[in-house]
């Protein structure tokens, strides 16, 4: 099997430029990496400070999309002198190929990343056909 790699890269906003989201907020498209097995792929996202009930995956056609949301913690008595963490909005699309079983998909979040499985469809194995009288 041929290997694959890609380098990492930090947290980026979605490119304005490119994409135009028209909901509100800041959006934000997580890292990810990618790993292939005989048996499937695995996909590991970035997504710190999203609560698993904020993670939002669906599938649509050939499309995998996971999205999720942090919920800024409210300090209503405290003024920010210096932030660096951005709050919003997490989206991320795959293309998925027609060998995967979407149904069998599963997810699974710990210490901030998201693990996403997708398992290949079984071959198609040989099938004798009894032929039976009448």
């Amino acid at each position: 099997m041929e290997e694959k790699r890609a380098r990492a890269v930090r947290k980026e906003e979605v490119d304005g430029e490119k994409h135009h989201e028209t909901r509100d907020g800041v959006w934000y498209v997580p890292s990810a990496d990618v790993f292939e097995t005989k048996d499937g792929v695995t996909v590991l996202l970035d997504m710190p400070g999203v609560a698993t009930e904020n993670v939002h995956i669906n599938v649509q056609e050939s499309d995998l999309v996971v999205s999720g949301l942090i919920v800024p913690e409210s300090h209503p008595n405290e003024q920010p002198t210096h932030t660096e963490y951005g709050v919003g909005h997490f989206h991320r699309h795959f293309s998925l190929a027609a060998d995967f079983d979407v149904d069998k998909i599963e997810a699974k979040m710990k210490d901030g990343v998201l693990k996403v499985t997708l398992p290949k469809r079984m071959a198609r194995q040989p099938r004798k056909i009894e032929v039976r009288m009448g």
